[in-house]
């Protein structure tokens, strides 16, 4: 997660110092390699970034406060949009601007709808209390597009669109990949359960049950892996 150093006040005026991370967002990768041939993307290295993203997610969930109460942090926006990858590989978790803490005098109020509904789990949508899992389902729709290559759904939340992501609806991936592995479609399936109970109970379990299956198959990513792929890709920006 993006680290914050100093939250304080100067001449009336407050002020969060933060750490400098010196790359791009996941969507702006996902963009750039999407209008090129030789994309060296591969679905490994996608999967990768949602594992070192869902420890970000998981880190955030766990925190307690100074008396040992869970503080209860749920994202709500989890997205391409806020996971970060740095020119040396590294993943960051960042923007908790909408994030739902425990016991905060900021309220959002009932039915009140927050995030990006591409990525909203059905209890977001229908402005029902949220958890960890909420943040679990939005990453789940990370992992469905970094093996299908397009969208899971509409932007926009329309009546009908809404009514298919709190009925489950959508096709799963499966219907949508021929090819997929069917461990990583049910691995899948399980994270955009519609019912929260049917899904993993966290980040950290859904990391697990990935980091499984790429450990069965072989695969072993390095940062430094992504962070070349960073290199060729943004070369004239990071320049």
């Amino acid at each position: 997660v993006v680290q914050t150093f100093e939250a304080a006040e100067v001449d009336d005026r407050y002020f969060i110092a933060m750490e400098y991370l010196d790359g791009q967002s996941l969507s702006a990768l996902l963009d750039r390699v999407s209008h090129s041939p030789n994309s060296k993307l591969t679905l490994w290295m996608h999967l990768q970034i949602l594992c070192d993203a869902l420890s970000g997610l998981h880190y955030a969930h766990e925190l307690l406060d100074y008396d040992g109460s869970s503080l209860q942090v749920v994202h709500r926006d989890v997205s391409p949009q806020n996971v970060f990858v740095t020119y040396h590989g590294q993943v960051k978790v960042v923007d908790f601007g909408v994030a739902k803490v425990a016991n905060t005098s900021v309220k959002t109020a009932p039915g009140v709808f927050v995030g990006k509904f591409s990525y909203a789990a059905p209890e977001q949508v229908l402005g029902h209390a949220v958890d960890a899992r909420t943040d679990v389902f939005a990453a789940g729709v990370m992992l469905w597009q970094a093996i299908a290559r397009r969208p899971f759904s509409v932007e926009a939340p329309t009546p009908a669109a809404c009514r298919a992501r709190c009925e489950g609806l959508e096709p799963r991936i499966g219907e949508v990949v021929g090819t997929v592995d069917p461990v990583l479609a049910q691995i899948c399936d399980r994270a955009l359960a519609v019912d929260p109970e049917d899904r993993y109970a966290s980040a950290k379990e859904f990391r697990s049950e990935l980091v499984d299956y790429m450990q069965r198959a072989g695969v072993r990513v390095e940062a430094a892996e992504i962070g070349q792929l960073m290199h060729e890709v943004f070369d004239k920006e990071r320049r």
